[in-house]
This record gives structure tokens, C-alpha cells and sequence, in this order.
């Protein structure tokens, strides 16, 4: 059930009347740059894809060969 205004402000004190968010179930600030980070890697990732930023096992490998092989004609 959806809390009210009047259900989540504090109730006394010199704060009265101010709003108390429940933060417990959202990211803090340093974990919402990590997600930021990884989100900018995986995009540059799709574009220019680099062996070294990958994590899948599997995936890396084929990568890497590719990189071997083509990274020549640069």
C-alpha cells in the first residue's frame, strides 16, 4: 500500500513536517556511477568492440582472435 504525505513525514521535532524518503532500496551515489560506467562501456562496446572490455569467456576468445587477425589492416 501506497504511503501518504501525512503517513511518511517526521512527526516531531525540528524537522516536523518535512518529508522522510526511504532510500534503503535505491543505489547510493557511487554505485549509480559504476552502473553509469558500465552502461558507457557496454555502448562503446557495441560500436568498437575490444577484447579487453569484454567479461564472457566464450566471447572474449573470438574477439581476441579477430582483433589477431584484423587489426593488421589498420
Amino acid at each position: 500500500m501506497m504511503k501518504s504525505y501525512p503517513d511518511r513525514r517526521v512527526q516531531s521535532g525540528p524537522q516536523r513536517g518535512k518529508l522522510v524518503v526511504d532510500t534503503a532500496h535505491q543505489p547510493n551515489l557511487v554505485q549509480r556511477q559504476k552502473q553509469i560506467e558500465v552502461a558507457a562501456l557496454e555502448k562503446r562496446s557495441k560500436q568498437n568492440p575490444r577484447s579487453k572490455d569484454l567479461t564472457h569467456a566464450s566471447i572474449k576468445q573470438v574477439v581476441t582472435a579477430l582483433e589477431d587477425k584484423f587489426d593488421d589492416y589498420h
